[in-house]
């Protein structure tokens, strides 16, 4: 599953600038790879969701609020970890 952890990082560095230098360093917390992973799979299912003629809107609205969950979470995360390259969130340009 190391794929969609890497997937998951690499969306989150996307949706969530102010935190990418939090993203790219090498010490985060260690929940991080689950939340990485879930993040992957529920953007997933949600392009393909998106992408039927007649998706199901409660669904693309479960898998909408799954992610901005996910996304509030590993701000909280990073934000909370002392000493950590995380609590930089000056954005990158």
């Amino acid at each position: 599953m190391q794929k969609f952890r890497e997937l998951g990082r690499r969306r989150l560095w996307v949706r969530l600038p102010k935190f990418r230098r939090a993203l790219e360093a090498d010490v985060r917390p260690a929940e991080l790879n689950d939340l990485f992973e879930a993040y992957a799979l529920a953007a997933e299912r949600l392009e393909e969701l998106q992408t039927e003629q007649h998706p199901d809107q409660c669904l693309v609205f479960e898998y909408e609020v799954a992610s901005r969950g996910i996304e509030e979470v590993v701000k909280s995360l990073l934000t909370a970890t002392p000493g950590n390259a995380a609590n930089n969130t000056t954005p990158v340009a």
